[in-house]
């Protein structure tokens, strides 16, 4: 009923609505294609099917929040959102753990705006994912707290490379 009426919402904030249903939020996405900043941060029953569904339905999206809440998106979702969301400036995926080197890669690849990218928490991630961000021209903040498998030297070669590498 609200993606209706909201077809040029641009905006969209749902953080902490732990109540928030897949199927609430998905109608939402399909009826507001213009979103351009969407926080999805704590709901815990969001699932792959909400990324995937920005991925389809958002192709102007600049700046997902997609942290802790999202424990169920992987890679794939990460993906077909960096393959339909090519205009994304800053993305948070802090404390998605199940995340590995192959959406890190997908996205520094589909998305050459990326300015700000908050990986805090995502342990699964490498020197591989390092090395492809090190390759980010529009890259200026990059947050690796907690992503313990990138060594000493991937980091020190990212903070060489990108204003503020931290973590």
């Amino acid at each position: 009923a609200v993606a209706a009426h909201c077809r040029a919402l641009r905006e969209l904030d749902v953080d902490s609505c732990s109540a928030l249903s897949d199927a609430s939020l998905l109608a939402v996405i399909r009826g507001c294609a213009r979103l351009r900043d969407v926080h999805i941060s704590d709901v815990p029953k969001v699932t792959a099917r909400v990324v995937t569904a920005l991925a389809r339905s958002c192709p102007q999206l600049r700046t997902p929040r997609l942290s802790a809440a999202t424990v169920n998106v992987g890679d794939a979702a990460l993906i077909a959102l960096a393959r339909g969301c090519t205009q994304l400036t800053r993305l948070s995926l802090a404390g998605c753990a199940s995340i590995s080197d192959r959406a890190v890669v997908a996205l520094a690849d589909a998305c050459p705006q990326l300015s700000d990218l908050d990986l805090s928490g995502c342990a699964r991630l490498t020197a591989v994912a390092a090395a492809r961000l090190c390759a980010c021209d529009e890259l200026r903040d990059v947050d690796l707290d907690g992503c313990d498998a990138i060594g000493a030297a991937s980091r020190a070669q990212l903070a060489a490379r990108i204003a503020h590498a931290h973590g």
